[in-house]
């Protein structure tokens, strides 16, 4: 025989249809630590010339406590954070020029995202900002960005490998590339963007899950034209943990019958 009692929707059987009440002060919680999955959420990408900063479109249902994820490259050497943003890396694919990433935790955010903006006063931006639910708010970055070798010739650009720490966490790579082309897919990850601006550059954007924390190996992609400067960027973000209060199974014995807590 089965009761369902009061407390917090716990249970408890004894043998032979005989039930006793068990006080509240038996039951014995505890706490479990669920990671979740984060998934990829959207994307907008965007280009803007012989100007001082570009402005992303939030991506179409974009929540509170969602990641935003920003890559830019720009032809000028100083970008500017905007209030409330953090500037995870900046690398340098050409000298006087940049390949940045910023990420964000989002909170009421508006329509228009930015300007992220330059130091000098009429420059071309290339960019995307993406969007990923389900990821840690308070340490949203699993691993930090690291960037591969600046590449000048051939087809192949490499990402750097790095070491998540956290089960379930994503490897993002950003890559960059000073020509109007495109970049391949790299081996076991999906492409979220691959955008040209028609004239000055191309950026892309990639995302693999890797269910257990480790080495991620490095992550090569083909351009669809000769390299004259490109580099790629990787780090990782981490999932949501999510703490709840679960009745342990307490085993016992009343005038030698057997009860089981359950949830």
């Amino acid at each position: 025989m089965l009761l369902h009692n009061e407390f917090k929707g716990a249970s408890y059987r004894l043998a032979n249809n005989w039930l006793q009440h068990v006080p509240l002060e038996n039951f014995m919680y505890r706490p479990i630590n669920y990671l979740e999955i984060g998934v990829f959420y959207g994307a907008n990408a965007i280009s803007v010339a012989g100007s001082t900063g570009i402005t992303f479109t939030k991506p179409s249902g974009t929540q509170d406590n969602d990641l935003l994820v920003v890559g830019i490259y720009e032809t000028d050497i100083s970008p500017v954070t905007p209030s409330g943003w953090t500037q995870l890396i900046a690398s340098t694919p050409r000298t006087g020029e940049r390949l940045v990433v910023y990420y964000k935790i989002a909170s009421s955010e508006p329509s228009s995202i930015g300007p992220f903006t330059s130091s000098a006063s009429s420059m071309s931006f290339v960019g995307f900002i993406s969007c990923y639910r389900g990821i840690n708010t308070s340490t949203p970055i699993d691993v930090t960005a690291s960037a591969g070798t600046a590449v000048t010739s051939g087809t192949t650009v490499t990402a750097p490998s790095v070491t998540t720490v956290t089960n379930n966490a994503w490897m993002l790579t950003v890559y960059g590339l000073r020509k109007s082309s495109n970049f391949s897919t790299p081996t076991g990850m999906t492409e979220r963007v691959d955008y040209s601006d028609g004239a000055v550059a191309t950026v892309a954007l990639d995302d693999q899950l890797f269910a257990t924390a480790g080495a991620t190996g490095t992550k090569s992609s083909t351009t669809g034209a000769t390299i004259n400067f490109a580099q790629g960027i990787s780090f990782g973000i981490a999932p949501q943990v999510t703490t709840t209060i679960s009745p342990a199974a307490l085993s016992t014995t009343l005038t030698g019958q057997s009860v089981t807590i359950s949830n």
